[in-house]
């Protein structure tokens, strides 16, 4: 991610003071600053503060113009996000960053996370997400009984009498696919995988 430094201004916005909370690991949709359950923060968001010990700050709607972004920081850094998936931001991430990878996954969910983290928010990358998105599926089994499916085969091939003894494995199925193709798959949260098209393979010559 590129650095960037918020200059300061003049505004200050309407903060909702937070206490600061030291919390264990938590999921993308827990916070880890403390924050007034009625007032939950807009997802995708981004937690601002003078410094990683502040006990109070601003949660801010990270989908904002970039500008607007810029100046609800008012010079902070970001400590904590919510929403954001599998995307990494930096304390001082730049404003047109932020506001890019946010609305994209507010209109596409946690795929476009993965990509937009395995791309390095690359702004070229990101205007593809769509054409190149080709699912996303709760874990690698799921996964490899679409592609199984999606072959043509499916259990009913199998003689009957034999079908109680067989045992697909989808996960590895879907592993050995990837493998031998330039499909792209990365990691959500959880178990949960995003599958891309991959790169053209030049011709043999």
């Amino acid at each position: 991610m590129s650095e960037y430094t918020p200059r300061h201004s003049e505004y200050q916005p309407n903060e909702r003071h937070h206490e600061h909370l030291e919390q264990p690991e938590r999921r993308d949709d827990e916070p880890a600053v403390g924050f007034d359950p009625e007032h939950f923060p807009a997802r995708p968001g981004i937690w601002a503060a003078d410094d990683s010990e502040a006990m109070t700050g601003q949660w801010i709607d990270a989908t904002l113009e970039p500008v607007d972004i810029e100046t609800a920081l008012d010079g902070r850094a970001i400590y904590d996000t919510i929403g954001f998936g599998t995307f990494v931001l930096e304390p001082g991430e730049n404003p047109e960053v932020i506001s890019r990878v946010a609305r994209g996954i507010q209109e596409h969910g946690p795929a476009f996370a993965a990509w937009a983290q395995f791309h390095d928010a690359d702004p070229d990358m990101l205007a593809v997400f769509r054409e190149q998105h080709l699912g996303s599926f709760a874990n690698l089994a799921e996964l490899g009984r679409n592609l199984i499916e999606a072959s043509g085969w499916s259990i009913e091939q199998i003689p009957e009498p034999i079908r109680p003894w067989v045992r697909i494995e989808y996960a590895a199925a879907a592993q050995h696919e990837i493998a031998v193709s330039t499909l792209v798959l990365l990691p959500g949260e959880s178990e949960q995988v995003h599958l891309f098209r991959g790169p053209d393979r030049e011709a043999d010559p």
